[in-house]
């Protein structure tokens, strides 16, 4: 509540009109990527070697033994349907009834799910799933006096930061690769 009065006095003195938001931002830069949609798309593309090394590689991160890891990525090839039956996100609250729940698919959409993901890579289902997320969180947001914009969901950038590959993104042991290299270079251009 202090900060929202702040905000509100900082905005009525300067008499600004804008307030730029960040949500999104770790979102679409990749820090909310799963290690396991990442192992399960190497699985996908039948990229065995690749797949044994970040394995063990996250399981060790992870402080998880790599099987545990390993039957995690499975359920992550499967169709959110299923996935919500296996995963703790999808449980339902026990007073929910069984014939209602399973009716309207409600363990499902509890992990966002998109329709006919039965031939979807687990990066894609992931996207839409992250994308929906953050379109429901849009609407949830409360009336403001000033406009409010979310530069990390621009159109142009999202589109463009869906198609970089995960292992640019994502990589054991490395918080915010890509954007941590992307500064160096260019801190290196500006002063040499």
């Amino acid at each position: 509540t202090e900060i929202k009065a702040a905000i509100a006095s900082i905005l009525r003195v300067g008499q600004h009109r804008v307030i730029l938001c960040g949500m999104g931002g770790d979102e679409v830069n990749g820090q909310t990527l799963d290690p396991r949609v990442q192992l399960a798309d190497l699985l996908w593309e039948f990229r065995g070697g690749e797949f044994m090394k970040l394995l063990l590689a996250w399981s060790l991160l992870m402080r998880q033994p790599w099987i545990q890891v390993l039957l995690q990525t499975l359920a992550k090839l499967l169709p959110s349907s299923i996935e919500a039956r296996l995963v703790s996100r999808g449980r339902l609250e026990p007073w929910i009834e069984h014939k209602f729940a399973s009716r309207y698919r409600m363990s499902a959409r509890q992990l966002e799910a998109v329709d006919n993901d039965w031939f979807s890579r687990p990066r894609e289902r992931d996207t839409v799933q992250t994308i929906t997320t953050l379109a429901r969180q849009l609407t949830r947001s409360t009336p403001s006096l000033a406009e409010q914009r979310y530069p990390f969901l621009d159109q142009d950038l999202v589109e463009f930061l869906t198609t970089i590959p995960v292992a640019q993104l994502l990589r054991p042991g490395q918080r915010r690769s890509l954007m941590r290299r992307a500064v160096k270079r260019n801190a290196i251009r500006w002063f040499t």
